[in-house]
């Protein structure tokens, strides 16, 4: 994206001109509140549906497959899915697991972070695609 304004305008011209060429704020808040929805659903998906090549367990005589270091972590319960939200505020967004023991899971059984790492490219191209409509 280029913006070009000549220094020798008048300063309500610069101003003019900076106005034409933003995106609206509430597209760009847009952006950033489905960017964080999406992060949160990759890392329910990662979590509910595996893979899972780990250890098979049984517990309450429910068969149970766990996963292996590497993988995300695989639901057995239920509760770091169910604790999984997103939030947006106007330029600021979260995603993130409200369960106290999934920052100690995402070292040896990363999902948020891959979730960050696969959609932090769309949120920067929905957002450059914002900017160059605005500056046509």
């Amino acid at each position: 994206m280029k913006l070009r304004i000549s220094t020798n305008q008048p300063p309500r011209k610069i101003a003019q001109a900076l106005r034409d060429n933003v995106p609206p704020l509430t597209g760009i808040m847009r952006v950033i509140a489905i960017g964080a929805m999406n992060i949160a659903n990759r890392y329910k998906r990662a979590v509910q549906k595996g893979p899972a090549t780990g250890k098979v367990y049984k517990r309450g005589g429910v068969e149970h497959q766990a996963s292996a270091k590497g993988e995300a972590p695989m639901t057995d319960q239920g509760t770091l899915v169910s604790s999984i939200l997103h939030r947006a505020q106007q330029l600021r967004a979260e995603a993130g697991s409200m369960a106290l023991y999934s920052p100690f899971l995402e070292p040896d059984r990363p999902a948020l972070g891959p979730a960050v790492d696969e959609e932090t490219p769309r949120i920067w191209n929905a957002l450059d695609n914002l900017f160059r409509r605005a500056t046509r």
